[in-house]
């Protein structure tokens, strides 16, 4: 697909990896046409839109069910980029489903009106067994996009209910999974599924964060930020700078159509330990903000491994931004638009 006078359709534009997606486009010729709420129209419309004549959007309030015409109309490609929508220990079967309805929708949608280059957001969750997998995270196996978790509804629900991330796992796999299914019955689909690990990184200029609720997976790197706190919960370390991210779901745009493009895209991995040790190296001045750890909790010795050849090969990424850099920006990032929530 070339990018000469190729619009691309990005669904969700202000969130944290969407709003990286669209200007990674920008900046490789696309025009991008992008969906946002109401409520963020106007603030949008008055900067980024003014910054960047390619770019408009489209108000869409539920991208689960609400018509997509206007906004498909006269794109050549999607890039939807399923909401982080946060698991309730209420209701755990609602965020599975509106999850996947999304991603279905957009599928659907997109089909009828011809448009058959899409590309979707996926997760590392999507590999995993929600209820009992992610400790293969610390065992020496290697997840590819062979992967997949293995959801039993009844199971997941009951279990979501006393473990919302168990529910948000359990989304990413019924989601992905959906999408493929959908694809199969439909083969003229081109589509192409990114699966980042745990994202972090930089808000994109001109798409700030509301407020600190709406930091996504930055609230763990926030959590830093404790003046001398425990440090934030230790996930399974991996993770991918969401400007790498970005990269990876623009490159997928131009790979031809084959059978299975899941692309798993992983920088590495560290430890929440290990990055107050270095910011307190490479960023002296905000020391007294930083964590202790003097609880850090040892991990085991060993680590899976993150297949990502097929994105280095068919995505062209030759290199990925490595943790350290990451952590930095990550953080000079957060202490700027703390200033704007005080």
């Amino acid at each position: 697909m070339s990018t000469t006078k190729r619009t691309v359709l990005v669904t969700g534009i202000s969130g944290f990896i969407a709003s990286h997606v669209v200007l990674e486009l920008l900046k490789k010729g696309y025009s991008v046409r992008g969906t946002v709420r109401a409520s963020r129209m106007e603030s949008i419309r008055a900067t980024v839109c003014k910054k960047y004549p390619n770019l408009e959007v489209i108000p869409i309030e539920d991208v689960t069910k609400d018509d997509l015409s206007n906004a498909l109309k006269g794109v050549d490609a999607v890039i939807h980029v399923p909401p982080m929508m946060p698991p309730t220990e209420e209701n755990p079967d609602e965020t599975i489903k509106s999850i996947k309805e999304a991603t279905l929708n957009v599928l659907r949608q997109a089909n009828k009106v011809g448009v058959n280059k899409v590309v979707i957001t996926s997760s590392w969750a999507a590999t995993v067994n929600p209820v009992a997998d992610v400790s293969k995270a610390f065992t020496d196996i290697t997840f590819t996009g062979a992967d997949w978790g293995i959801v039993d509804e009844t199971a997941t629900f009951k279990t979501g209910e006393a473990n919302p991330m168990v529910a948000y796992f359990a989304s990413k796999v019924m989601e992905e999974k959906a999408a493929w299914d959908y694809a199969e019955k439909h083969p003229e689909i081109d589509l192409s599924t990114v699966i980042p690990t745990f994202v972090f990184g930089p808000f994109a200029p001109d798409f700030p964060p509301r407020s600190k609720e709406y930091l996504g997976s930055n609230t763990h790197v926030f959590g830093l930020l404790s003046s001398g706190g425990d440090l934030p919960m230790q996930m399974p370390p991996m993770f991918c700078d969401v400007r790498d991210v970005a990269k990876a779901h623009v490159a997928a745009l131009l790979v031809d159509k084959k059978p299975g493009k899941r692309y798993l895209v992983n920088g590495g991995a560290f430890t929440w330990k290990e990055a107050v040790e270095h910011l307190t190296q490479a960023m002296p001045e905000i020391k007294p903000r930083l964590a202790s750890t003097e609880k850090a909790t040892p991990l085991p010795p060993t680590l899976c491994k993150i297949e990502v050849g097929p994105a280095e090969k068919d995505l062209g990424i030759k290199e990925w931004v490595g943790w350290r850099k990451t952590v930095e920006d990550t953080i000079k990032s957060l202490v700027e638009e703390e200033k704007k929530w005080q």
